[in-house]
């Protein structure tokens, strides 16, 4: 997981990894940004293999193509 070792690397003031870190996370973090938030999640959980439903009203899921955005 990326969020837990970027942590410790600013914990250990390790700015270096931290920046690399960042920019590994960063086209996720702008392609979620890009889309209904809650469907781009929902979304990410199930690619992951975490099954959790669909969104409720009034937000929206992702259409097939923002899905492959995400993929």
């Amino acid at each position: 997981m990326v969020v837990p070792r970027m942590v410790a690397a600013g914990r250990a003031g390790d700015d270096a990894t931290v920046l690399a870190l960042w920019r590994e996370m960063l086209p996720f973090t702008m392609a979620v940004a890009s889309l209904p938030y809650v469907g781009a999640v929902k979304a990410m959980c199930e690619i992951l293999g975490h099954r959790v439903g669909p969104v409720r009203s009034p937000g929206v899921n992702l259409t097939a193509e923002q899905r492959r955005e995400l993929e």
